[in-house]
């Protein structure tokens, strides 16, 4: 997906949750960037894999599956 319309959606989805009133993290951020940038659907421990991978960054699954039920 062109990285334009990538941030569109990350800037889109920043908005709404402020407007919600809650905060749209970091980790938020990184895991919707790879679930748009996923030719395929990802569960959430591929999506672990990916984020530990592409950032160096380490999440637990209940984590995962906080902020995959936050993204829906």
């Amino acid at each position: 997906m062109p990285t334009e319309k990538v941030s569109n959606i990350v800037q889109t989805a920043k908005h709404l949750s402020g407007n919600a009133g809650v905060r749209f993290t970091e980790k938020r951020q990184k895991e919707l960037e790879l679930l748009i940038g996923s030719p395929k659907p990802l569960s959430a421990y591929e999506l672990m894999a990916q984020l530990s991978k592409a950032f160096l960054e380490y999440i637990q699954a209940t984590s995962m599956y906080r902020i995959l039920d936050f993204l829906k």
